[in-house]
């Protein structure tokens, strides 16, 4: 917890999410001004996840379950730290056109 306040607290930042045991979101919460949940269909993710490699059992229920075990609380710690903008991505184009807004011209 104490290396994600550290990080956070600088004057910027990007820090990916759900890092398991490890993971103190909570801490990033209260110092993110902008957050990006990609919520891709469950096919989608499986699918990407078995043309990556192997993977172990335990990843593969987090997949499975993620949508009706974590969804929910992160919405609920969503709410709890209204100070970041949060965008909940449903597909590679939501995603695309919203980096797309939020990086400088090439």
């Amino acid at each position: 917890m104490e290396v994600q306040r550290n990080l956070a607290s600088q004057s910027r930042w990007i820090m990916d999410g759900d890092l398991g045991p490890y993971d103190a979101l909570p801490v990033r919460l209260s110092m993110a001004d902008t957050v990006l949940l990609l919520d891709f269909p469950l096919w989608l993710c499986l699918w990407r996840a078995l043309r990556r490699g192997k993977e172990r059992w335990d990843f593969w229920w987090w997949l499975i379950t993620w949508g009706w075990l974590e969804r929910p609380k992160l919405r609920d710690m969503f709410a709890e730290h209204p100070n970041a903008q949060v965008h909940i991505l449903c597909s590679q184009k939501e995603l695309d056109q919203l980096l797309s807004k939020l990086a400088p011209s090439r």
